[in-house]
């Protein structure tokens, strides 16, 4: 039986970043301790930049053996690695090269490239070795307006793909590719850990935690992780057109 999903609201914006950190490193130090390493799928955006930047200050950077640990990215946009749209870039310079990740470490999309479907194939090759599935231990997703979750969106081919672990995601709205981990990859994961802030998303919010919808009309409607945890991380706006904290299995007002 599906666990029920987790549900956490930040009073501000330290506290959303806190939670955020405190939770990736939970998931990491149990991870570590069960198999030796620590493999999650990072989100770009804003959303998330603020707990990267917290787990790589003085105060998080020394409480997870990051030599262990091994970060991907749940998707890409079609831009080099030094974009300022690239969320690659993002997280290097918000917590990998801070915290002194080695290269070796750090499996992104090699947009550089300019050959989507070579980009899509050599990623899917390296998530072989986590198994197939890969079953990461931790994916962090956020979660557009529209209801798209990583880079598949509304319309896009992505959305029906059942076989294959990562997509080079035509999106007929943006005109552009984007590159995107798939609803097998991410269903299988050992966590999913939604980050949504902005009262804009509470809508949307309230949608795909309540349902019904399918994936086709609603993209996070496809995230239902099979024998994964999954947690949503919400500030207050997002989470202001929610239910009873009764209904919700909610941890209200967190520190």
């Amino acid at each position: 039986m599906k666990k029920a999903p987790r549900i956490e609201i930040a009073n501000d914006e330290a506290s959303f970043a806190r939670l955020a950190a405190d939770l990736f490193l939970e998931i990491g130090r149990v991870a570590i301790e069960r198999h030796g390493e620590f493999n999650v799928a990072l989100s770009g955006g804003s959303t998330p930049k603020g707990a990267y930047e917290l787990l790589a200050s003085e105060r998080y950077r020394n409480k997870l053996a990051w030599e262990k640990v091994r970060f991907y990215f749940g998707d890409e946009r079609n831009v080099p690695p030094d974009h300022t749209d690239s969320n690659f870039r993002m997280a290097k310079e918000a917590m990998l090269d801070p915290i002194g990740i080695s290269n070796a470490n750090v499996v992104r999309w090699r947009t550089e490239w300019n050959d989507p479907d070579r980009t899509a194939e050599e990623y899917e090759k390296v998530l072989a070795g986590l198994g197939m599935p890969p079953a990461f231990d931790l994916i962090l997703l956020g979660l557009g307006e529209d209801g798209h979750i990583a880079s598949l969106f509304l319309g896009s081919e992505g959305l029906k793909e059942t076989e294959r672990m990562a997509v080079a995601n035509w999106v007929p709205d943006l005109k552009e590719y984007r590159f995107t981990l798939t609803f097998p990859a991410i269903n299988s994961a050992l966590n999913i850990v939604y980050l949504v802030s902005g009262g804009a998303k509470a809508g949307v919010v309230k949608r795909v935690i309540n349902g019904p919808a399918n994936q086709e009309e609603l993209p996070a409607a496809g995230i239902t992780p099979e024998n994964g945890s999954l947690i949503w991380l919400l500030d207050q706006g997002a989470a202001s057109k929610l239910g009873e904290p009764a209904d919700l299995h909610l941890t209200p007002n967190a520190p």
